[in-house]
This record gives structure tokens, C-alpha cells and sequence, in this order.
């Protein structure tokens, strides 16, 4: 298990959550349960017009018996087929019904989770486990349920096999128990590796993902060979697992193969010996081995359970993984009604010795912070690298909880603000922007209805797009590629702050996101954020926004050392001087 301090520990073993979805849908168990058993009935009836018909019409020549057995085994046929379908319908219903519940719940399950999760688990690991839901539900209705229900008809016609020969039922019996035994022996054993064996696939597939993502970066510091070495180091481990595992379903089929082959000897065997004693006839013993068909099927299958079992253990790890974990209490969207509007928030922001250590780290990044940001203002953090810029910003944004102090929001922490109203009036504007393969349009409202064109057209203005988007044929229409590879880094970045634009917040966060823009268009797009009443706070390695700005913060190492207007902080030596000092001759 993934745990919000980023350690990796083995994930969960427990069914208990896919009990608990299943216990949801009682109507379908309920209907599944008497249809199973009431498709005993005509199995019985053909096996007991079988044998009559061997010995009354075969053997004792007994022809008045033909035609009336003939359209009970018709009639009994039909039946059978007819409740069998009904049955797979029904369990078809239900697959479709699980699958649907288990996607909502590791969706928001997933999306409760605090931010440290998607730090310590990669992207492409964390966002497989959306598609865990077909995987588990096909596993747990199509084959495991589906299997129960033919071990139910088993040991129920093996009950009534009882009246036909009670030694070669308790034969048959006694093969079926000892190959039960031993797959649960060889399931047992398997299921802490399987679970295992999942997390490390799905980290090769992650790394696998990543690699391709950076390819750009691969391939420009040729690091190909390294990056096969890093990929393969994962993959082969998850190789050797399969293997083994591979070995076990093996020797389970052989061990269900051989049961067959037994308890099918065994019948023929020991019949022949009763129908010579006179204590069975020949009817008899062709209508035990027609219901032992029942009996052995699944025994041919129980190879395909284990299996099922030990893939479904892996999956159902990954997925109690994401349940166990302690959610954010701060994740409310879920649970909020979006249609009623909230009014945003004025934007005064205050921090009260706020400290915060990351849960891996032994040393606090933040002791004793304290700050002030008034509603309308904008505030640039500056400092050198590793000085604490963006946890503060992510700190404010809600990614990170504090571990001490408090953070208010006009007045309130963030737990005593409606969800709705703190995040439609605060939005965060990160420096690497992703884009979907899909119109600019959806790109910037996210398909949220509330916005039509002409506020997508309007945002993009504002985030001076203008000149670009005029140029297009299709406008705001136009598609994109995936992550928008067809746009330079500067347009992309401009995009991302229309995203922000387009919600009107009171509070706009930006760490880092005008850095591929150059000093005119940048502060042609802080004016005109800064052009309505907001509360804008920066993060730029660049001294431009902060001298724009109305309040600079110097961070260094988790301590404010010097703050103030910029140009009061310029005219006197110390940090934000000698920053100023540096970009000027770094530019020359």
C-alpha cells in the first residue's frame, strides 16, 4: 500500500469492499440463487428418463416407452436451455451493474486522495487503477461468481446422486473435496506474491509511460540505453513473477485434469462392479455419469478459478490500496450541490505561524510563518531554488496541509468555507500545463457548461491570444494534438491562464506559469489580471512579475527574510537586491 508519507507497503488483502458492492444488488443474488437450483430439476428429469429409456425400451424392449420419454427429455431440454440463458442474462445485468459501482468508487475513492499520493506514484500507475473497475467486475461475476453457481449445482446433484448409488456419489465426493483442498492450499500460498506481482507490473507499465512522455528528453541526452535499464530492472521482476505464478496454474490444472480423469475411471470401474452384483443397472449407471457432468465441470474449471483468484487478489490490492488510504478532508466536490451558486470570496489571505514538514522529511520547511495578504493585492514569493516558493504557493492552494498554525481565508480556514465557494473563487495556474486532445474551446472551459464561445473567446483575449486565435480558420474550434504538440511552450502556458481567466476567481495562484512567455507579453497578461479587483500571488524565478507586484515575499530556506514593496526592497542590499543583481548580469 501507498501510503500519504510515500512509503510503499504490501496493499491489502481483504474482498471486504467487493462484499460490500455485491451486498447492494440483492435482487439479482436473490433471482440467481433459485434459478441455479431450478435448473437442477430438468437435469434430473432427463437423467431419470434416460436410464428408462436404456432399460425399459433398450433392454426390456418396452416400446410403448419411447415416444412419451422423447418429449420428456424435448420438453426437459428446453427448460434447461431456457433457464440457463435466464441466468446469464441476469448475471450479465449484474456485471454491468458492478462494473459501473466499482469505476465511481475508485474514481472518487482516487480523486479524494491527498496530493502526496500522486507524488510518491506515478502518473500513468495511479491513472490504471481507473480502469480497474472492467477488469475486477468481469473477474468477479463472469468467472468467480459464475463458478460458485456451478459448484452450488455440484454439490446439490451430488446430493441427489445419493439415491442412485450412494458409493460411487461418495467417491466422486471424496475426489472433488481432496481437489478443492489442494487449489485453496495453492491459492493461499500465492496470494501475498500476487498482490505483489500486480504493483510491480503496474510500476513497469508506469515507468514505461513516463519514459515515452519524456521522449523528447531521452532522446536529446541519448539516455536510451539507461532508461531500458531502469524499465527492465521492473519488468523483469514482474517476468519471473508471471512465471512462477504460471507454474502453480499449471500444476492446478494438472491436478483438476487428473481428478477428471479419476472420478471418471473410478465410476466406470466401480459401476461395472454394482451392475454385476445386481445392485445397479446399466440405466442407472449412464444417468449417474450423465449428472456427474454437472459435478466434473467445474472441476475442469477449477484451474481457471485459481487463476481468476490470484489475478483478482492483485487487482482487489490495488484497488484497497486506494480505499484504505486516509482521504483529504478537504475534498468536498463530490458531496456539493453545484447548482446552488456561491458567492466568491473577498481574497484577504493570512497565515499564523504556520509550520509544515513533507512526511517523508525529518526537518519542518516551513517553522513559524507568518504572513498577510490583502484582498486585492499581489504578492511575489521569490527566493532561490529549494527555498520553499511552490510548497508555500501549493500550501495556500490546498495541495498541502499544514502541520501546525492556521491558514485563513478571509477570516476562515479552509475547513469552515463552503467547498464550492473557496475553490470556484481561487484557482491555481501550474507551470507544466497538460492539454487534451481536443478543441482550444474544451481545453479552456473543461467541457464545464456554465461557458459558451464567446467566454472562451474573451479568456483567451485577456490571456493574449487574440492575434493567434483570430489567425485560425476554425477559431476557438480548432483541435489540438495530444498535449497540445502543435503549440509553442509560451502558447500553451497561455492557454493554462485562460483556464483561470474563464472562471472569474477572486484569487489567482501562479507558480511559475508565465516562464515561457517573454517580459512584454508577460506583463501585458499580469495587467490584465491586475486590471479587476483580485488577489494574484506569483512564483517566478524571473524579477519581472515581482517588480510589478504590490508586496514581495524572499524566501530562504522556509524563512521570510525580507519583505515589502519592491521598490523600497531594491534601494536597500539583501536578498532581493542581490536577485536583481544576478538577473541583470545574467542577462548581460
Amino acid at each position: 500500500m501507498t501510503t500519504t508519507s510515500g512509503k510503499l507497503t504490501e496493499p491489502s488483502s481483504s474482498f471486504s469492499w467487493i462484499i460490500d458492492i455485491f451486498s447492494r444488488y440483492k435482487i439479482p443474488f436473490f433471482l440467481l440463487m433459485p434459478i441455479c437450483l431450478a435448473s437442477i430439476v430438468p437435469e434430473l428429469i432427463i437423467a431419470g428418463a434416460t436410464s428408462q429409456f436404456i432399460d425399459s425400451y433398450l433392454i426390456n424392449n418396452r416400446l410403448n416407452f419411447a415416444v412419451p420419454i422423447s418429449w420428456v427429455l424435448l420438453i426437459s431440454s428446453i427448460l434447461i436451455i431456457s433457464l440457463f440463458a435466464f441466468q446469464m442474462l441476469i448475471l450479465r445485468r449484474l456485471e454491468n451493474l458492478f462494473i459501473r459501482r466499482v469505476s465511481v468508487t475508485v474514481f472518487t475513492q482516487l480523486f479524494r486522495l491527498p496530493f502526496h499520493f500522486f507524488l510518491s506514484n506515478q502518473p500513468a500507475e495511479a491513472s490504471a487503477r481507473l480502469a480497474l473497475g472492467m477488469q475486477i467486475g468481469q473477474m468477479a461475476v463472469s468467472k468467480l461468481l459464475a463458478f460458485c453457481l456451478s459448484i452450488l449445482r455440484a454439490f446439490t446433484i451430488l446430493f441427489f446422486t445419493l439415491l442412485i448409488s450412494v458409493k460411487l456419489t461418495v467417491v466422486s465426493l471424496l475426489i472433488l473435496v481432496v481437489n478443492l483442498l489442494v487449489t485453496a492450499q495453492i491459492t493461499q500460498r500465492r496470494e501475498g506474491e500476487n498482490r505483489k506481482l500486480a504493483m510491480v507490473q503496474a510500476l513497469a507499465d508506469g515507468i514505461g509511460t513516463s519514459g515515452i512522455s519524456t521522449i523528447e528528453s531521452i532522446k536529446a541526452s541519448a539516455l536510451e540505453n539507461e532508461f531500458f535499464n531502469k524499465w527492465s530492472d521492473k519488468f523483469s521482476v514482474g517476468v519471473n513473477g508471471q512465471q512462477i505464478q504460471s507454474l502453480y496454474v499449471a500444476f492446478t490444472a494438472v491436478v483438476g485434469d487428473v481428478s477428471t480423469f479419476a472420478t471418471q475411471a473410478a465410476i466406470v470401474i466401480i459401476g461395472g462392479f454394482l451392475i454385476l452384483d445386481g445392485s445397479l443397472t446399466l440405466g442407472s449407471l449412464i444417468a449417474f455419469q450423465f449428472l456427474l457432468g454437472s459435478v466434473v465441470a467445474p472441476l475442469g474449471n477449477i484451474s481457471d478459478f485459481a487463476n481468476t483468484i490470484q489475478q483478482l487478489t492483485g487487482l482487489s490490492g490495488r484497488v484497497s490500496d486506494v480505499i484504505a488510504n486516509d482521504k483529504d478532508p478537504r475534498v468536498q466536490s463530490f458531496s456539493t450541490n453545484e447548482s446552488q451558486p456561491q458567492p466568491r470570496l473577498i481574497g484577504r489571505i493570512e497565515g499564523k505561524n504556520i509550520h509544515y514538514r513533507f512526511p517523508e522529511a525529518e526537518d519542518p520547511i516551513f517553522s513559524g510563518l507568518n504572513f498577510n495578504i490583502p484582498a486585492g493585492t499581489h504578492l511575489a514569493i521569490v527566493g532561490g531554488s529549494g527555498s520553499g516558493k511552490s510548497t508555500f504557493l501549493k500550501m495556500i492552494a490546498g495541495f498541502y496541509s499544514n502541520n501546525q498554525g492556521s491558514l485563513l481565508y478571509d477570516g476562515k480556514p479552509w475547513e469552515e468555507i463552503p467547498d464550492l465557494q473557496l475553490r470556484t473563487s481561487m484557482t491555481y495556474v501550474a507551470q507544466d500545463v497538460f492539454l487534451f486532445r481536443a478543441t482550444i474551446f474544451e481545453n479552456v472551459t473543461l467541457w464545464d457548461p456554465r461557458f459558451d464561445q464567446i467566454d472562451a473567446y474573451k479568456a483567451l483575449c485577456d490571456a493574449n491570444l487574440r492575434q493567434e486565435i483570430d489567425s485560425y480558420p476554425d477559431g476557438v474550434n480548432r483541435m489540438l494534438r495530444d498535449n497540445g504538440s502543435d503549440l509553442s511552450g509560451g502558447q500553451k502556458q497561455r492557454i493554462e491562464i485562460a483556464r483561470a481567466l474563464i472562471r472569474d476567481p477572486s484569487i489567482i495562484l501562479m507558480d511559475e506559469a508565465t516562464s515561457a512567455l517573454d517580459d512584454r507579453t508577460e506583463a501585458e497578461v499580469l495587467s490584465v489580471i491586475k486590471s479587476k479587483e483580485r488577489t494574484l500571488i506569483t512564483v517566478a524565478h524571473r524579477m519581472l512579475s515581482a517588480q510589478l507586484s504590490d508586496q514581495v515575499i524572499v524566501l530562504e530556506r522556509g524563512e521570510i527574510v525580507q519583505r515589502g514593496h519592491p521598490k523600497e526592497l531594491e534601494e536597500v542590499p539583501g536578498y532581493y537586491l542581490n536577485l536583481l543583481l544576478s538577473e541583470d548580469s545574467r542577462v548581460k
